[in-house]
């Protein structure tokens, strides 16, 4: 069977705007397409899932601090998904040694933030 590549990826876009968390296998279950499938048509369009999913939690981390400025790192995080602050920031840690990425810029923000409110 046949896919169109840029159908699936729009697809796998939407859909990480929609959960930042879901997995590749949860997402392929819901299109009804095999994960390899998924990771193929990403990656033939010089995309991969990982960076993705990244992309899109800091994304979501960034509206949730603009919208609710008074958040805590823990509030943002279980917001998210994450079972754990220190989860979090596990992620964002190991996606800002790897590429940079919006969640490492988001929580920089927030470490920021909060040390003005402490003074």
């Amino acid at each position: 069977m046949s896919y169109d590549r840029e159908s699936l990826i729009c697809a796998v876009i939407a859909a990480l705007q929609a959960r930042p968390r879901v997995s590749l296998g949860e997402l392929s279950a819901a299109l009804g397409v095999h994960r390899h499938t998924l990771d193929h048509a990403l990656r033939g369009g010089n995309l991969n899932f990982v960076s993705l999913r990244a992309e899109a939690v800091g994304r979501a981390a960034d509206v949730l601090r603009r919208s609710n400025p008074g958040l805590s790192k823990k509030q943002v995080a279980y917001a998210l998904g994450f079972p754990s602050p220190s989860a979090f920031a596990h992620y964002v840690s190991y996606h800002r040694e790897r590429r940079g990425g919006r969640a490492a810029a988001v929580l920089k923000e927030m470490d920021g933030a909060s040390r003005e409110r402490t003074r």
